[in-house]
C-alpha cells in the first residue's frame, strides 16, 4: 500500500461532540451526503418499528436520535458509503446497526493473513483497488512505511482501521449480490417495472450458463426457480436442467421461452455495465474514514524511539506475565501501545518518589483484602497486596498502567485516593479487586460509583438472602453464575463469596453500570417474584440459564419470562411448500384477500407437525362462502359447516366422535400401533367468533379443561385449534358492525354521521385475553405478514394444546376497508403491528408474551390514510382532529394495556438491541 499520495495526519482525527449544538453541523453533513448515495441504496436510521428514513429527517432530529459520542462514526460510515459508489449492493441499510457492528471491533489489532486474503478475494472478483500490493509481505511493509513515515499513526491502530474497513465492505454487500432471475421476471410480467426487450437478442443455453458463471466470478450469483428444487444457482445447472427450468417458466406464464431468454440477456448486460462502472478504490482512503478522537492523538501516535519489546517473546517477560494475568486477551499491539503510555519501567524502579508511593499503597491496604492477579495468571486467593514485595507490587501496578495506557504516576495517585476512602468506610467483609477499581476510575467514573460497584458498602445479609431466594427456585430453573475469568458456576454450588463476586461482575458488565445494590434489588423485587409466578411449563428446562443475562435484561426493564422462555420449534419454511395448502385453485374470494394463504399456512404447519388427519369446522363467513359454494368448492380436506356460529359446538362433537370411534375400536381389538394425531380446526370470521358464536366458543374451551386423563389418551392425540380471521366487520354481507370493528371505522350499521361523527365509538373486544382466561393452553394475536412466526405459534399450539388453542389474526379486507390499492393487505398488517394498533401477543398457560420489542410506537396517520373507512377522521378542521385524537388515544391506551399485560412497566427505548426475542430468518419485505 505505497502508491497513494500522502494523506494529512489531521484527516485521522475529529473533534469530540459534547452538545447537541455541536452535533448539528455533523448531522447536516450526513444529510448532504445522503442526497448523493449510490443508486438503489436507501439509508434508514434503525431497523426497529417504523424505521426512520435518514433522508426524511431534519438535522435537528437526526442529531437527537444518534448518541452524541457516536455521531462522528455515523458520518464516517456515510462518507465511506458515498465513496464506494456502485460497489455498494442495492438495498436498505440501517445506520445504527452498522455503527453497532463497527463499534464492537477493537480500536487496534495485529496484522493477519486474513486481512490480506479478504481484500485479495475482493480484488479477484473485480474490485479495482488502486493501492493493494500483490503479496502479503509487500502489504505489511507498505502499512509500516505509511504508519511511520507519512501519517505518524501507530501501526496497530491502522490495522484496527483496516479491520473496520473489511467489516464495512462485508456489511455493505460489496461483490456479494444474489439475483433471482425468476422473481425479477415475475415482477416484470406483473408490471412492477418496464424493460424494452425489442432490441435484445435471445441467448442460447450455453451462453446463459457461461455468462452466469462469469458474473459469479465477479461476486454476482444468479438463481432460477425449479419446481423440484426451488431456487438453484444458475451456473451450477447442466444445459438440460436449465432448459427444463426455462420451459417450466414459459409454461407457467403462458409465454414463449424466447421472451425469458431475452429478459435474461438484458439483465446480464445491465449487471455487466454496473460492474464496469464501479469506481477505483483506495484502501488507504477507506481507512481514513474511521477517525480517532483528538483526545487520543497522543495514544495513537507512533513512538519516537524504536520498539523496546520483542513481539515474538513479550509474553515470556515479567511484565508480559503481569499484563496477561490482568487481561488474557491482550496482544502485542495493545502491549506495545501501553508501554509507550506507561513510561520506562526501569526509570520508574529508580524513582524514589514512585517507590515511596508504592509503599503507601501497601500500607493503606493493610487490614483489607485488596488483590491483584498473580504473575502466573492464577486467580488471587487470600493473599492481599500488602503482603507483596514493593518490587512485585510495582510491576503489577505498572501492568495496570500498560493495560489502561496511562502513566504509572496517575495509576498510583488513583490507587492512593481510592484506598484512603475504603479505609474510612471500614467495610472489611468485602474483597477489593484493585484492577477493576482502578480501571473504572481511570475511565472517568466517580469514586462513589466505583466503590459501590466494588461492593465496598455491600454487607453479607442482603447477599445471603438473595442467594437463598434464588436457590429455592432451583426446582424450576437451573441458574449459573459468572465468576472470575468468565467461568460459569452452578448457583446451587455457589457460596456467599462466589455470589458476592458474581453480583459485582453483573454490576460492572451492565451497560448502564448499575450498583450492586441495584442488582440485588432487581433480583429480589423483579426476578424472584416473577419466576415464582411462572408455571414450569413455560420455562426452558433443557439448559441452565445465565443469571447475569437475566439480571441485565431485568435492569433494562425486560421481565425474566422472556430469557427463560422455551425456544420455538423450528419449522422448515421451504419444506412447507411441498405439503400443500388444502385448497384447490379458483376459489372466488376478493382480489387481494390473503385468507387463502393464511389457511394454507396453518394447514401446512399442522401437516409438518405430524397431524395428517385434519377436519375443518367453518363458521359462516367470507371464507366459507367463497370456498364452499358448489361447484366452486375448493377444499381438499374434510370440512363441516352448520349454522352461523355453531363451529365450536361442531368441534366438540367431532372430538367426542373420534373418542367414541376409538373406544369401539379398542373393544373390538381393531386398534394398535402408534397414537393417532387429529386436528380439529375451527375457522371463523369476527362475526361468527366475537358475536354470534361467542357463547359456543366459550363452551368449547370450558369443556376442554379436563383435569384427569383416561386410557384413550394413550392412543389418540387430539387438538382443538380455533382460528379467527378478523376483518373488523361482517364483510361477507356488506361491512356491518361487529364487536371487532375498529373504533373510528365507518360501517353500514354503525355509520359515521350526525349521530356518530367519529364513526364507531365502541372499544374492540379483547378476545384473546378473554379466551386465555378460560384456561386454554395457548391464546395468541398475530399479524398475517409474519409467516415464520405463524408457523412457530401454530406448532406450539399443536405441541402442547391439550386444553385447546385460539389464534386471532387481523386480516385486512380489500372490500370493507376500502383500500387505496388491492395489493397492500400485508403492508396494512405490518403498519398495524409497527404502530401499536394490533400488537402480537401470545398467552401460554396464562403467561402473556409480547412478540415484538416494546420500543416506542407511533401509529400517526399512515395506517388510516390507506383506507377510505377512516376518511372522515382525516379531513381538515378542528372537529375531525378532535375525533382523530380520541381514536388515537384509544390505541395508545390499548398499547399501554398490552405492555402491562406482557410484564413491562412501559416502553423501552432501544429494546431491540437487547436481542432477547428469537430472530426470524425471513423477515417480510414490506414497502409502505
Amino acid at each position: 500500500m505505497v502508491t497513494v499520495r500522502r494523506i494529512d495526519r489531521s484527516a485521522f482525527f475529529y473533534s469530540p461532540v459534547a452538545t447537541r449544538a455541536a452535533a448539528q453541523p455533523v448531522a447536516q453533513a450526513i444529510l448532504d451526503k445522503n442526497l448523493d448515495l449510490p443508486k438503489g441504496v436507501c439509508l434508514f436510521l434503525t431497523d426497529g418499528p417504523l424505521p426512520a428514513k435518514v433522508g426524511n429527517l431534519s438535522a435537528d432530529k437526526l442529531a437527537d436520535l444518534i448518541p452524541l459520542e457516536k455521531i462522528n462514526l455515523a458520518q464516517d460510515i456515510v462518507n465511506a458509503i458515498h465513496y464506494l459508489g456502485a460497489e455498494v449492493g442495492e438495498g436498505d441499510y440501517y445506520l445504527l446497526t452498522i455503527m453497532e457492528e463497527i463499534s464492537h471491533l477493537p480500536p487496534l489489532t495485529r496484522f493477519s493473513r486474513l486481512h490480506f486474503e479478504a481484500l485479495d478475494g475482493l480484488r479477484k472478483k473485480g474490485v479495482r483497488f488502486s493501492d493493494l500490493p500483490a503479496t502479503l509481505d509487500e502489504a505489511r511493509d507498505g502499512l509500516i512505511e505509511w504508519s511511520q513515515q507519512r501519517v505518524r499513526v501507530a501501526i496497530e491502530y491502522l490495522l484496527g482501521n483496516l479491520e473496520k474497513t473489511i467489516k464495512l465492505l462485508r456489511l455493505l454487500g460489496v461483490r456479494k449480490k444474489t439475483i433471482n432471475v425468476s422473481s425479477l421476471f415475475h415482477n416484470f410480467l406483473s408490471g412492477f417495472f418496464e424493460v424494452d426487450l425489442s432490441t435484445a437478442e435471445p441467448m442460447d443455453t450455453l451462453q446463459i450458463l457461461a455468462r452466469a458463471a462469469a458474473l459469479r466470478e465477479q461476486g454476482v450469483i444468479y438463481e432460477i426457480y425449479r419446481r423440484s428444487e426451488f431456487n438453484c444457482a444458475l451456473a451450477d445447472l447442466s444445459p438440460g436442467e436449465l432448459e427444463s427450468a426455462l420451459l417450466e417458466t414459459s409454461d407457467s406464464y403462458g409465454i414463449s421461452e424466447e421472451i425469458f431468454r431475452k429478459f435474461m440477456a438484458m439483465n446480464f448486460s445491465t449487471e455487466a455495465r454496473r460492474l464496469a462502472a464501479t469506481p477505483e478504490i483506495s484502501i488507504e482512503k477507506l481507512m481514513t474514514f474511521f477517525r480517532f478522537s483528538e483526545r487520543d492523538a497522543q495514544i495513537v501516535a507512533v513512538p519516537t524511539a524504536p520498539d523496546l519489546e520483542d513481539p515474538r517473546r513479550w509474553k515470556e517477560t515479567e511484565l508480559g506475565k503481569a499484563c496477561r494475568a490482568l487481561s488474557r486477551g491482550i496482544d502485542w499491539s495493545e502491549f506495545s501501545a501501553g508501554i509507550r503510555a506507561a513510561g520506562d519501567i526501569e526509570a520508574h524502579r529508580r524513582n524514589r518518589g514512585l517507590r515511596a508511593q508504592v509503599g503507601q499503597v501497601k500500607q493503606l491496604a493493610e487490614g483489607f483484602l485488596v488483590t491483584l492477579p498473580a504473575l502466573n495468571g492464577e486467580k488471587p486467593g487470600a493473599e492481599g497486596i500488602h503482603e507483596l514485595s514493593e518490587d512485585d507490587l510495582l510491576v503489577r501496578l505498572y501492568g495496570v498502567a500498560v493495560l489502561e495506557k496511562r502513566n504509572l504516576e496517575e495509576v498510583l495517585g488513583t490507587a492512593i485516593s481510592s484506598l484512603n476512602l475504603i479505609r474510612q468506610l471500614e467495610n472489611r467483609e468485602a474483597s477489593v479487586a484493585l484492577y477493576e477499581l482502578l480501571s473504572a476510575r481511570l475511565k472517568g467514573e466517580s469514586l462513589v460509583a466505583v466503590l459501590g460497584a466494588q461492593g465496598i458498602v455491600l454487607r453479607n445479609s442482603p447477599i445471603a438472602m438473595a442467594m437463598e431466594k434464588l436457590k429455592e427456585l432451583s426446582y424450576k430453573v437451573s441458574f449459573t453464575l459468572a465468576v472470575d475469568g468468565g467461568r460459569q458456576l452452578p448457583l446451587t454450588s455457589a457460596g456467599i463469596d462466589d455470589f458476592r463476586r458474581g453480583v459485582l461482575l453483573m454490576s460492572r458488565k451492565s451497560s448502564a453500570r448499575h450498583s450492586p445494590e441495584q442488582v440485588l434489588t432487581s433480583i429480589m423485587d423483579r426476578i424472584v417474584p416473577e419466576i415464582a409466578f411462572l408455571p414450569a411449563l413455560v420455562i426452558d428446562q433443557t439448559q441452565s440459564h445465565d443469571l447475569g443475562r437475566i439480571v441485565e435484561l431485568a435492569l433494562a426493564g425486560i421481565p425474566p419470562r422472556y430469557p427463560l422462555r422455551r425456544p420455538w420449534e423450528r419449522i422448515d419454511s421451504d419444506r412447507l411448500a411441498l405439503l400443500g395448502s388444502g385448497l384447490e385453485p379458483g376459489i372466488r374470494n376478493c382480489l387481494g384477500c390473503p385468507v387463502n394463504v393464511l389457511y394454507g399456512h396453518v394447514v401446512k404447519t399442522a401437516l409438518a407437525m405430524g397431524f395428517l388427519d385434519i377436519i375443518t369446522y367453518e363458521a359462516t363467513g367470507c371464507f366459507e362462502v367463497y370456498s364452499g359454494i358448489y361447484p366452486y368448492t375448493g377444499k381438499k380436506i374434510p370440512t363441516l359447516h352448520g349454522v352461523f356460529g355453531a363451529a365450536p359446538s361442531e368441534m366438540l362433537g367431532g372430538l367426542a366422535a373420534r373418542r367414541a370411534r376409538l373406544r369401539y375400536a379398542l373393544k373390538s381389538a381393531q386398534k394398535n400401533g402408534q397414537p393417532d394425531h387429529v386436528l380439529h380446526l375451527g375457522w371463523g370470521g369476527d362475526g361468527g367468533t366475537f358475536d354470534i358464536g361467542f357463547g359456543n366458543l366459550s363452551g368449547l374451551f370450558s369443556r376442554l379443561q379436563r383435569i384427569m386423563g383416561d386410557e384413550l389418551d394413550q392412543h389418540l392425540t387430539q387438538r382443538a385449534l380455533y382460528v379467527c380471521y378478523d376483518n373488523e366487520g361482517y364483510q361477507n354481507t356488506g361491512n356491518q358492525y361487529s364487536a371487532a370493528t375498529s373504533p373510528g371505522g365507518n360501517t353500514t350499521t354503525y355509520p359515521q354521521g350526525a349521530a356518530r361523527p367519529a364513526g364507531s365509538d365502541l372499544r374492540k373486544k379483547p378476545i384473546v385475553e378473554i379466551i386465555a382466561d378460560h384456561g386454554v393452553s395457548l391464546s395468541a394475536r398475530l399479524g398475517i405478514h409474519r409467516p415464520e412466526h405463524i408457523s412457530r405459534v401454530v406448532s406450539r399450539a399443536l405441541a402442547d394444546g391439550d386444553r385447546g388453542a385460539f389464534i386471532h389474526f387481523l386480516q385486512p379486507c380489500t372490500t370493507g376497508w376500502k383500500f387505496t390499492a388491492d395489493n397492500i393487505a400485508y403492508d396494512l398488517a405490518w403498519l398495524a403491528e409497527a404502530g401499536g394498533l394490533f400488537t402480537p401477543v401470545t398467552i401460554e398457560h396464562g403467561v402473556a408474551y409480547m412478540e415484538v420489542y416494546p420500543t416506542g410506537r407511533n401509529p400517526e396517520r399512515a395506517f388510516m390514510e390507506m383506507q377510505a373507512r377512516f376518511k372522515h377522521l382525516l379531513s381538515s378542521g378542528p372537529v375531525a382532529k378532535n375525533y382523530l385524537d380520541r381514536v388515537m388515544g384509544y390505541y395508545r391506551t390499548e398499547w399501554e394495556r398490552v405492555l402491562r399485560l406482557t410484564g413491562f412497566a412501559g416502553e423501552i427505548r432501544g429494546a431491540h438491541r437487547l436481542a432477547y426475542l428469537e430472530p426470524e430468518h425471513r423477515r417480510p419485505k414490506i414497502n409502505v
